[in-house]
Order: structure tokens, then C-alpha cells, then sequence
């Protein structure tokens, strides 16, 4: 098959006419139908791409209405770059190099058997389309939709570059707005595509890649303490994990899936990823005194800074190169990455800060507290150049808990415990509210918030119990 061939088939620009009995001469097969044999019942057995038989009609072969996708019902669709990806096994038509060979897991799959592989490079505005059921996507800027009949609904999280993922069967789709999934003391958690989550379990001391909606998992990392606070490293694909009980941290690959322990000077509160595989850490250094931290990408520490009180809450733009700390008060600083120092900028009370919440493009700050920024129970809009200024705040109610950014929409999220609160990002307006319905988590402490990829979905996660021994993470849909 030449490379031009397989670009219009892909995009959907040629069918292909096959004649494999004198009776279906006329007939043309659509794009996704390798070949078809009349039967001596009128009917029709149609091989598709994907391997699979059906047996159709002639109304239905005419219609095209063939190799609908009943077993493997996900596309994937590039929006503004190539991509490449591999179904589990060989006969997936999709876009990539001939002979290349791609790692799921701890399992090579080569793929030189398939003559239909190539390696595309679209047009900005080209859109080409590929069934799957697990992908290691290598590019960002794609897009996950459904098949449901002859229409594709492009409603689900794109997988994240670099990382395998697991799409769910068909069954498993479920049609509710809102549930929750029942673990173990949530203390953090990373969205990842297709409403999995990255999950901190500190009573199995585990790291669980998790699908919030169905349970499904499938990966886990054991610790050997209690998680704390996450980050992704989306540069590198390597999540860093506090310890808030022991002097150290944890780094999990998550396209290697290696596993290592870094050494600290103190027990890690919270973290923000610096650029260039740095990262700030902060933490207290004694009973009077926090620290801040800088590590290099090996792990060891570069430079440490002294701050009267606990850093609790980290945030840090790499453009603007300022890193917020909450410390008792709201403070900005700016950091030069030539000689790593730490310049103090500004402070301003903001109330008691559970966590800080930048904008992705770095023009908004919030910084969620349980008594409000203010007089009320609001969250300010900080500007993130001089927080002496606001660009309005965000009514969220007694008590806010936890917020977060949308980066495609014009959307912020936030919740005070019992309701998510969805709002403009630019005019502070209410759109939506969404109750949090978690049933049977008595002492419910409901903090942690994030946004799926696609942005379709919200999270929050609670702690259960007197003695915090359970949690939930509470998702819900979005319009």
C-alpha cells in the first residue's frame, strides 16, 4: 500500500472498490473494509480492517454501514500536530513507522508485520481518524472520541502524551453525571485521561493509577511511607511524591515505571516543578523556622532558603519566573534561574490558605482559604505581578476548600465542602452549581480539587472518618 494511499484513507478522502465475486462488482467498500465475499443467501461476509468478519446485508454494504466499531468503538483525532500511536496488536491501520516498535509496559510490541504502518505528517488542519483499544501516544494535541452508531462524540479525555493508556469497553461507559470512588485516605491525586487518576493511598502507602469512574486499576507503586502532595513533571513524565512523615521524596518514571528515593534535610509539606527537571520543595526546617528548597534533576539540593514560618502552599510560573509561597501571608518572589536565588517581592494577608492555584497562563492566582481572602467567603483573583491588586473574586461560600483552572475554557472551579461551584475565569460570574453527594463518609473533609484533561470532568477528593482512615474522590461531569 503506498503512503498516499493510506493518507486518504485515513482521511476518509477514498473508498476502495473491490470485486471479489461478479455479483458485487458495483459495490464499493467504504475505508474501513478490506474485502467482502457474496453469500449464497444474498447476504454479504465483509472482512474489516481490524480483523474482524461481519455478515451484512446488501442494504447495509451499500450504506456503508459496516465495521461500525461494535468491538473497538474509540478514535483518535489530531488537532494541530502528528501523532503516533499503536493499537495492541497489528492489524490497527494507524499512524506510524513501518518496523517501529513501541514499549507497553514492561512488554515490547513490534510491529513490523503490518505493512499498513506509516508515519504521516498532516496539515495543521488535517484530521485523521484510528481505532484502539490501548495506545502509547508519543505527541500531544490529540483528541479521544466515541463511536455511538454512525456519529463520533468527541466527549472523552485525550490520553496524555508519553503515557500508555488504557481505554475501557464499551460496557463499562456509564451514563451517570456524578458518582465517587471509595479508597483508602486520599491525601493527593493527578488527572490523567479518560477519567483516570494518579491516587496517594497513605493507608496501603501506595501510588494507584485508578479510573475515578469505573474502579479499574491499572498500575500500583508501593511505598514504603505514607504519600503526601503530587506533582507531574509533564516535561519529563516523572511524578514527584511527598512524605510528609520522613525525610524524603519520591520519584516514579512513568514511561520507565522505575522507582527511586530522594533524601531530605526535612519532611516535604508541598512542591512546585521548577523547569529543567528542578523542583522547589518546602518544609520545616525546626519548631521556629521552614525552609525552602531547591533540588537539581538528580535529586540533590542546589540551594535552601530560610522562611520564618511553614511554607504551606506552593505555586511557581515559569514564564514570569515567580514563585508564591503561603507562609502565615500570601508572598511573592522571583526566581533567576542562572544563579538560582530567591528574591522577596511582596506579602499580603490572605487569610488561612489551604493551597495556591496559578492560572496556566499565569495571569490569575487563587488562593483558596476556609475564612475567605477577605471579609466574606470569596476567593480573590490575584495578580500574579503584584498581589496588592485583584481582578475581582469568586463567591464560593463558607468555606472554601479547593480550586482549580480549566486552560482551554474560560471556566474556574471551586467547592466549600458541599457544593463545586463552577464560574467564569474573566467576568467572576456563577455558571454552575454541582452538590457533593458522598455517602457514607462520616467526618467528611473535603479539600483537593483538579480538572481532567479534556476538561470535562471535575474531582475532589475527601478524607472519611474521625481518624481520616478512608477517602473518596467525588467526580462529576460537565455540559
Amino acid at each position: 500500500m503506498k503512503v498516499t494511499q493510506a493518507i486518504l484513507s485515513l482521511l476518509g478522502a477514498a473508498s476502495l472498490q473491490m470485486s471479489c465475486a461478479d455479483q458485487a462488482s458495483e459495490l464499493k467498500a467504504g475505508r474501513d473494509i478490506r474485502s467482502f465475499q457474496k453469500l449464497e443467501d444474498g447476504s454479504y461476509a465483509v472482512v474489516c480492517k481490524d480483523g474482524l468478519t461481519e455478515t451484512v446485508s446488501e442494504a447495509a454494504l451499500l450504506s456503508n454501514k459496516v465495521c461500525q466499531f461494535d468491538k473497538y468503538p474509540y478514535v483518535l483525532k489530531s488537532v494541530q500536530t502528528t501523532f503516533l500511536f499503536s493499537e495492541d496488536g497489528e492489524q490497527d491501520n494507524c499512524l506510524l513507522n513501518k518496523d517501529e516498535v513501541l514499549r507497553f509496559g514492561t512488554q515490547d510490541q513490534p510491529l513490523s508485520v503490518n505493512e499498513e504502518h506509516f508515519l504521516v505528517p498532516l496539515p495543521l488542519d488535517a484530521l485523521s481518524e484510528c481505532t484502539l483499544t490501548k495506545a502509547l501516544v508519543l505527541k500531544s494535541h490529540v483528541q479521544l472520541g466515541r463511536h455511538v452508531g454512525s456519529q463520533i462524540v468527541w466527549d472523552q479525555d485525550a490520553p496524555e502524551a508519553g503515557v500508555s493508556a488504557l481505554f475501557a469497553d464499551p460496557e463499562t461507559v456509564t451514563s451517570a453525571n456524578a458518582g465517587a470512588l471509595k479508597l483508602g485516605p486520599v491525601t493527593d491525586i493527578i488527572p490523567l485521561s479518560s477519567g483516570w487518576i494518579l491516587a496517594g493511598d497513605s493507608r496501603s502507602n501506595k501510588l494507584v493509577k485508578i479510573n475515578a469512574i469505573t474502579g479499574k486499576v491499572s498500575e500500583e507503586y508501593q511505598l514504603t511511607v505514607a504519600p503526601g502532595r503530587m506533582v507531574l513533571d509533564e516535561a519529563t513524565g516523572i511524578v514527584t511524591i511527598a512524605t510528609r512523615s520522613a525525610n524524603r521524596l519520591v520519584r516514579i518514571n512513568l514511561l520507565t515505571k522505575s522507582m527511586e528515593t530522594l533524601a531530605l534535610p526535612m519532611p516535604a509539606v508541598d512542591l512546585a516543578v521548577a523547569g529543567q527537571g528542578q523542583l522547589f520543595v518546602t518544609g520545616n526546617k525546626d519548631s521556629f523556622q521552614g525552609q525552602i528548597l531547591l533540588l537539581g534533576r538528580d535529586g540533590k539540593v542546589l540551594k535552601d532558603w530560610k522562611t520564618d514560618r511553614t511554607p504551606s502552599a506552593l505555586a511557581y510560573d515559569k514564564v514570569s519566573k515567580n514563585l508564591f509561597v503561603f507562609a502565615g501571608q500570601l508572598q511573592r518572589y522571583t526566581f533567576d534561574d542562572t544563579t538560582a536565588e530567591l528574591t522577596a517581592q511582596e506579602k499580603v494577608d490572605a487569610g488561612n490558605v489551604a493551597l495556591l492555584v496559578l492560572s496556566p497562563d499565569g495571569r490569575q492566582l487563587a488562593a483558596p482559604a476556609g475564612g475567605g481572602n477577605g471579609n466574606g467567603y470569596s476567593v480573590f483573583d490575584f495578580n500574579p505581578q503584584n498581589l496588592k491588586e485583584k481582578n475581582g473574586e469568586w463567591n464560593v461560600g463558607a468555606y472554601p476548600s479547593g480550586a482549580a483552572f480549566f486552560t482551554k475554557k474560560d471556566l474556574f472551579a471551586a467547592h466549600n465542602r458541599e457544593t463545586i461551584k463552577i464560574f467564569s475565569k474573566t467576568t467572576h460570574a456563577l455558571i454552575k452549581d454541582i452538590p457533593i453527594r458522598i455517602q457514607d463518609c462520616s467526618y467528611g473533609d473535603a479539600k483537593g480539587m483538579a480538572v481532567s484533561r479534556q476538561e470535562n470532568l471535575v474531582f475532589v477528593v475527601s478524607q472519611c472518618g474521625f481518624d481520616r482512615d478512608s477517602g473518596t474522590v467525588f467526580w462529576a461531569k460537565l455540559d
